[in-house]
């Protein structure tokens, strides 16, 4: 609606990923733990920061617009539990919010300048944990020459991240040894302690799911649906997967291993998979680091393989295509409204 550049959009989401990364770092506690998704709280506060960069709005005008983001930050894993919707609402809850904020920063409606800092800041009133430390220095050192955004990882698959290395561990070892889903008699997944109560535990849970967003948060089920239909993308988590018997059935013969040598390793982001066969044959694969990270980045042709696969129902191939293109030279365009103005008013 501004006529803004594709470098004026880029810039604003650089400079909003890099802060609510950077939010992220100051306290000590994993926030996962203590029952808050990172995403949905920190996402108002990146998505202000993008907004305000991209209306090049005055500093006093983004203070106040980051104060009120301060009292619409909330992201309750509660969602974890029995599979409702509330938690895919999280990213887009946290977009409005920070347009709402923005709006009312402009009108010259205050926010508390304490947010972070502050007798009642935001760390203080949500991290619930009285060894936790808070380290608000983590904001700005080595800002603008340290990009914590380089971390940022693209997902290949549509489940939660830390599950893709099993993933991708089990299919690349039924398609080298052409595995039948009757050959497989145990898989274990070696994985960090930390991630067991939220991808591996209630068992009850993981084997079952409730929901599609529930089977993406299970360990178990994730792997076994790839491996029964041999992939996993935007038609994953069907209802039918979830009733599937053969799914369900295999799902059961997958365990996790705690693996705390893979917790000391803060380097690696890959993951173990050990497939026991009823022929007494033991295949084994790890992952140093999976698809979409820094260490092990997707290539263009995957980013347009996942665009394309994504839009497939919804775009015709002409006008997918036509998108991509202009998505991949986003840095040169210089009014963005032809390719995102669809439905725009005027």
């Amino acid at each position: 609606m501004a006529g803004a550049s594709g470098r004026d959009l880029i810039l604003a989401v650089l400079a909003g990923n890099e802060l609510s990364s950077r939010l992220g770092l100051v306290s000590s506690a994993r926030l996962y733990s203590l029952g808050i998704h990172p995403t949905g709280v920190f996402g108002v506060f990146g998505a202000a920061y993008a907004l305000a960069r991209a209306q090049a709005l005055p500093a006093a005008t983004l203070a106040g617009a980051i104060g009120i983001c301060g009292s619409m930050s909330a992201a309750l894993m509660a969602s974890w539990e029995d599979g409702t919707d509330a938690k895919s609402l999280h990213v887009g809850l946290a977009a409005a919010d920070a347009v709402r904020a923005i709006a009312l920063a402009r009108q010259g409606v205050s926010g508390p300048a304490g947010v972070f800092d502050g007798r009642f800041n935001w760390y203080r009133a949500h991290v619930q944990d009285p060894a936790a430390r808070f380290d608000c220095s983590r904001l700005v050192e080595g800002l603008g020459a340290r990009w914590e955004a380089l971390n940022i990882a693209s997902k290949a698959y549509p489940s939660a991240f830390p599950i893709h290395p099993y993933i991708e561990a089990a299919l690349l070892l039924q398609r080298r040894h052409a595995l039948a889903i009757a050959d497989i008699e145990r898989i274990e997944c070696y994985i960090t302690a930390a991630r067991v109560a939220t991808l591996c535990e209630p068992l009850a849970e993981k084997l079952r799911p409730l929901s599609a967003w529930h089977a993406r948060v299970s360990l178990q089920h994730s792997v076994a649906e790839a491996l029964v239909t041999g992939r996993s993308d935007k038609n994953a988590y069907a209802p039918e997967h979830l009733a599937n018997p053969v799914i369900n059935a295999l799902a059961a013969r997958v365990h996790y291993v705690v693996d705390e040598k893979e917790a000391a390793d803060k380097t690696r982001s890959g993951g173990r998979v050990v497939m026991q066969l009823r022929d007494g044959r033991v295949l084994d694969h790890t992952v140093e680091h999976m698809r979409g990270t820094r260490r092990n980045p997707l290539s263009r042709e995957d980013f347009a393989a996942k665009f394309r696969s994504n839009c497939a129902g919804v775009l015709d191939a002409g006008a997918a295509a036509q998108l991509l293109d202009g998505l991949f030279e986003l840095d040169s365009a210089t009014d963005l409204r032809p390719l995102f103005g669809r439905g725009l008013p005027g």
